[in-house]
């Protein structure tokens, strides 16, 4: 018996399809170890982690080695394809910011400042609690939940899963598939915000594929996160 009697139609699939099932089983992998091994308060208290903000850095550090580099290993060094078809372009630049510049108020009106008051959310939110003590320590957290955490996320959700998805399975089902470890991700966060993340990964999804771009995904998913760490920080 060889390898290949194990899979009768193994001599025709297609390398949209091994793309499709690396997406697959490295989105599983990756969220898996990175919500279980390198959340703040999975991080040791230890050494130089002592303080929250440490083990909130750390936490950033893990979030771009886990969704940005191994992502970015296995597109340019193994597969060697251009990111831009994984959606790191502008892509339809003018419908991705009129989409930000309607959504994201309505998002912050309708949900975010609500939530704002909601006691779970304000003892969740900022990640780094010390971030809310004053602006001169809030400006540095946000830059680096901004460029570190946020960008490889929609780099890994948005870019790595979901463009490696749709050759093979379509936009649709892609879009569908992406939220899955994306909602997982989020089991034990703010009830809430478990429910919304299922409608965010569809949103963040469409966006994505209606611009052909990350980015557009990725300004206004840290508008919304940004969003809500100003306002429980800073409400009076």
């Amino acid at each position: 018996m060889n390898a290949l009697s194990l899979f009768p139609q193994a001599a025709s699939i297609e390398r949209k399809d091994v793309l499709a099932a690396v997406a697959i089983l490295g989105s599983v992998t990756l969220t898996t170890l990175h919500r279980q091994a390198c959340g703040v308060d999975n991080l040791p208290a230890v050494g130089l982690l002592t303080t929250e903000t440490a083990r909130v850095w750390l936490y950033f550090a893990c979030t771009v080695v886990l969704f940005g580099a191994v992502p970015y290993v296995l597109i340019k060094r193994v597969w060697r394809m251009p990111l831009s078809e994984f959606g790191v372009t502008l892509g339809d630049w003018k419908f991705g910011l009129a989409a930000n510049a309607i959504l994201l108020p309505i998002i912050a009106v309708a949900f975010l400042l609500p939530a704002a008051q909601m006691e779970d959310m304000r003892a969740f939110y900022p990640v780094d609690k010390a971030a809310a003590d004053s602006m001169a320590r809030f400006l540095p957290y946000a830059a680096g939940r901004i460029l570190l955490f946020y960008v490889a996320w929609e780099f890994f959700f948005r870019g790595f899963l979901l463009f490696g998805l749709r050759e093979s399975v379509g936009d649709l089902t892609a879009i569908c598939i992406q939220v899955l470890p994306s909602v997982l991700w989020h089991i034990g966060y703010p009830t809430g915000e478990l429910y919304s993340s299922i409608a965010g990964g569809l949103l963040f999804g469409w966006l994505a594929i209606r611009t052909r771009s990350i980015f557009w995904p990725l300004l206004l998913h840290a508008g919304i996160g940004m969003i809500t760490d100003i306002s429980i920080s800073f409400s009076m």
